[in-house]
């Protein structure tokens, strides 16, 4: 991992130890990764945001991480959003 990406994805906390970031998804546009991000930290999951749009409204790709320790939290909590959001098999919404 580069020097810039190790900054990046080590915050200190105030008690002296490093959370690490990983990557939960990459999203088509800001937008939509803000969004996500505001639902996982709306559930308990804090997430951080990054993109390569130069300006707002660029349609870019954007990256979801999570704390490495909530990783697998925030992959089953979107999982059973997916779930919720699809129909029935029976065709019911």
């Amino acid at each position: 991992m580069s020097t810039f990406w190790s900054r990046f994805l080590s915050v200190p906390r105030p008690d002296g130890a490093a959370d690490d970031w990983r990557l939960l998804t990459t999203l088509p546009d800001l937008p939509s990764a803000q969004s996500l991000a505001e639902v996982l930290s709306a559930g308990g999951i804090p997430a951080r945001v990054s993109s390569d749009a130069g300006v707002l409204g660029q349609a870019a790709p954007s990256r979801l991480y999570v704390s490495a320790p909530l990783l697998a939290r925030a992959r089953e909590y979107l999982a059973q959003g997916s779930a919720a959001a699809a129909p029935a098999a029976d065709g019911t919404p």
